[in-house]
């Protein structure tokens, strides 16, 4: 892992609390971003004790989805590009859209989040 560029400290920190998870096959898939780097922990948890396969990072998630919670302020915010805000419309009560100059969606924030989505710490990402 340390060749790689990559801490026991983040692969720690992704295990106990991932942004996302996946399972595929019996692994299970942790993942996380840090400093602008997305880092997947791919685990054999049917090992007792479990196996950790592989762990990388990569640098290209600027066209990725993002998803951030702030446990301090309660914010979730979902990015869905990196395109300037020009315009931001509280839609419901807490819930504002932003979008770009074309009106495309940027992203959407969602205050007093823990009030209003049951799950907060788990996000599961999946194209049909």
């Amino acid at each position: 892992m340390e060749v790689r560029g990559i801490s026991k400290t983040i692969v720690e920190q992704t295990l106990e609390n991932p942004l996302q998870t996946k399972e595929e096959d019996g692994i299970n898939i942790y993942q996380s971003i840090v400093d602008d780097y997305l880092f997947r922990i791919f685990v054999n948890e049917t090992k007792d004790p479990k196996l950790i396969i592989i762990v990388y990072k990569t640098s290209k998630i600027k066209n990725t989805m993002k998803v951030k919670y702030d446990k301090e302020v309660d914010v979730l915010y979902i990015e869905f590009s990196d395109n300037k805000i020009t315009e931001s419309d509280e839609e419901k009560s807490g819930i504002i859209l932003d979008n770009d100059s074309e009106g495309s969606i940027v992203g959407i924030e969602v205050l007093n989040a823990s009030k209003k989505i049951k799950n907060i710490n788990k996000v599961e990402y999946e194209v049909a």
